[in-house]
């Protein structure tokens, strides 16, 4: 029985050797996980090519998995907040700018300035200015620049072409030239006080409507961020124009057009001529097939032709478990092949040395023709950052509900203005 028992012994471990002997010597080494939180935002292609590249990550660092957990829609902060919180963070996390500096004033990110300086993929000296004030905290870093986008102006050649006109000149025009063109690209042919067409579009989401603000000599905020200035006759004026192309000049779809289609719809579909946006539209506009459409500076008014620009980018939480495993992957990520990746997509590097390279400017063929002009708004002061302050969410919340109805055309612009500065200057200064 014991030489029978011995060499069904013998037979079992030999099998094991031949069918799982591999196992055995691959669990010798200890896979380390890393976790990466990422708000998806369903942009054609973007999540298939992070997978591609944190593949591309596992491979050149073996013995590494990256586990991907994905944010919940529209609840993204809210649960980082909440993982932050309960002691269960991520490694590292995809982020915005714009809740960049509540995390960041609070602690709750970790500070990777030291890091970087010791990093021999990073230059902080090739990102472009925005980025750099976008993820730094009173001098230090506690975010590294990704993808983002100077916010251009977008347009339909073909209509342009059917009405007879010469397609916008970009930081030559003016605001009249670009009202007179979005008056004479909106037609109600059948008379039913629908257009089929429309000049523009707008939004009520204020990072959007101050650049015409600031295109006025105006701000949201005063320079320190203690006062709300959107009672300023500068602001008032830009207000009661941005929001008259839809109330007063009718060349911007109604409320209702817009909850039904929404403006970037309607330019996918050759409904509306000018389109203010960023590169990140690019993966979505580039399978249009109808028409024929290209890019711009944004028009100048009095302080020139200025739009917002925004980054996004990668942090650390400060509870992190694997710090260094984070800071691997978001180096990787956020500079050399990683980001060169990520590029292919559309977004727009904020390393001079790859956004003013062939990788990006080389669109093969691909639309727009003048993709040179996301470069030329990080340049001359034609972009700025978001007036952001760490009460984002709380003010974004108030802004909505005081310009809702003016929006609507229920409510005078001038008094959303003044409630305005009245409200968020309180939200500001509370607790000081």
């Amino acid at each position: 029985m014991r030489k029978l028992f011995s060499k069904v012994l013998v037979v079992c471990l030999i099998s094991f050797l031949v069918w799982g002997g591999s196992n055995v010597f691959l669990s010798a080494q200890e896979v380390k996980k890393v976790t990466f939180y990422y708000d998806y935002g369903g942009g054609l292609g973007e999540l298939e090519a992070l997978k591609k590249i944190i593949a591309l990550f596992e491979e050149k660092n073996p013995g590494v998995k990256v586990e991907l957990i994905l944010a919940p829609a529209g609840q993204a902060w809210t649960k980082l907040l909440t993982m932050i919180a309960s002691g269960d963070p991520p490694d590292a996390t995809w982020f915005d700018d714009e809740p960049f500096p509540r995390f960041a004033s609070e602690g709750l990110l970790l500070d990777i300035t030291d890091r970087i300086r010791k990093s021999k993929v990073i230059n902080t000296t090739d990102y472009y200015p925005t980025a750099i004030k976008a993820y730094t905290w009173n001098g230090r870093w506690y975010g590294l620049p990704n993808l983002g986008g100077s916010v251009v102006m977008f347009y339909n050649k073909t209509m342009f072409d059917k009405a007879g006109l010469k397609p916008p000149q970009g930081d030559k025009w003016t605001i009249d030239d670009f009202l007179k063109a979005a008056t004479k690209l909106t037609k109600d042919e059948n008379g039913d006080g629908i257009p089929e067409t429309y000049g523009t579009g707008i939004r009520t989401w204020w990072p959007y409507w101050q650049s015409w603000i600031w295109r006025n000599k105006g701000s949201v905020l005063s320079p320190d961020k203690k006062r709300c200035t959107l009672d300023s006759p500068e602001a008032i004026e830009a207000m009661e124009l941005y929001i008259g192309l839809r109330t007063k000049y009718k060349v911007a779809p109604s409320a209702s057009v817009e909850k039904e289609q929404g403006s970037d719809m309607l330019f996918m579909s050759g409904k509306l001529a000018m389109w203010h946006n960023g590169s990140w539209a690019l993966p979505n506009y580039r399978t249009i097939k109808d028409f024929e459409w290209d890019i711009c500076l944004v028009p100048r008014w009095r302080t020139g032709s200025i739009e917002r620009v925004s980054w996004d980018g990668y942090a650390i939480p400060f509870n992190s478990r694997n710090p260094d495993l984070g800071w691997k992957l978001i180096e990787f990520l956020g500079g050399g092949e990683g980001l060169k990746a990520f590029v292919e997509i559309g977004g727009l590097p904020p390393l001079k040395s790859v956004a003013e390279s062939p990788l990006f400017l080389d669109t093969k063929g691909r639309p727009p023709k003048n993709i040179k002009a996301f470069v030329d708004a990080l340049y001359g002061g034609r972009t700025r950052l978001t007036e952001l302050v760490p009460q984002y969410d709380e003010m974004t919340t108030l802004l909505s509900r005081i310009f809702d109805e003016a929006f609507l055309g229920k409510k005078p612009v001038s008094q959303a203005c003044k409630e305005a500065a009245v409200e968020v200057t309180k939200l500001l200064q509370k607790g000081k």
